[in-house]
């Protein structure tokens, strides 16, 4: 077994790419993606402990907590991302994309995009908070959880999917040249544990449901950036977590609305 597929290398490298956690992997060719939906469950297990601590008592605080946490935890590389692909989205043509992508500063769509993706995931969070009885944070802190793992997760598939038809630039470069089918897999059923585990936790197949639908929407937004895009870079890939685990917990906020009151 080389370095780069010990599980501890993998898992080192995963949280170097996805978090701020001073790990570095023994290989330089370890991308970690394995363990990017295992990775993206712990990012949002610190984003799960404001919401099951004081969600009861102060929702939308808790879920302002948690989400700032989580951008903490990532170096907001992925709120980055957003900014950038929007941006490159909205200019007049590809060399202008390219140059609005790689520009430090956040154009005017960019801002409006993070805020209302931002928006999104604190509403849904603390709506989920908000549920009555004492069941509401904890609902929140799983969706927390579940989210994080799948939208981690979903840039490994993307990269499958597309990674032979589109372009490859800077760091999406590098990561889709290691992908590799198995960590498809592993990341996949990672996904699909975390959402069993979450409608266990939280006692509702509906929310469980919830987290397979907002993965799946989250897999086609993946898709249709880079379709949109013509490309894989680093950029895509963190505008696709964020904006998977924006849809999924306001897919779970949602369904437990409509569902909660008939548990």
């Amino acid at each position: 077994m080389r370095p780069s597929e010990r599980p501890g290398s993998e898992i080192a490298a995963a949280f170097a790419i996805l978090t701020r956690v001073p790990l570095r992997s023994a290989s330089r060719d370890a991308t970690g993606a394995a363990a990017f939906g295992l990775v993206g469950a712990a990012v949002g297990g610190l984003g799960a402990i404001p919401l099951v601590t004081v969600g009861q008592a102060a929702p939308t605080l808790a879920a302002v907590l948690a989400v700032g946490v989580m951008a903490v935890a990532s170096g907001a590389l992925h709120l980055d991302g957003l900014a950038d692909t929007t941006d490159a989205l909205l200019a007049r043509d590809a060399a202008q994309a390219e140059i609005a992508r790689k520009d430090p500063a956040i154009g005017s769509g960019g801002v409006v995009t993070l805020i209302l993706v931002l928006a999104t995931q604190v509403t849904a969070l603390a709506a989920l908070a908000a549920l009555p009885g004492r069941s509401g944070p904890l609902a929140a802190g799983a969706a927390c959880v579940a989210a994080g793992a799948v939208s981690r997760a979903l840039p490994v598939v993307v990269v499958l999917l597309r990674g032979e038809v589109a372009s490859r630039v800077g760091l999406g470069a590098w990561f889709a040249e290691r992908v590799r089918p198995l960590d498809g897999a592993v990341v996949t059923v990672t996904g699909a544990v975390a959402a069993v585990v979450a409608a266990w936790v939280v006692g509702a197949i509906a929310f469980g449901a919830a987290i397979v639908a907002g993965a799946v929407a989250g897999l086609a937004i993946g898709l249709s950036l880079v379709r949109a895009r013509r490309q894989i870079d680093g950029d895509v890939l963190g505008a696709t977590v964020e904006l998977c685990f924006a849809v999924t917990v306001a897919v779970a906020a949602i369904t437990m609305a409509v569902t909660w009151p008939t548990l």
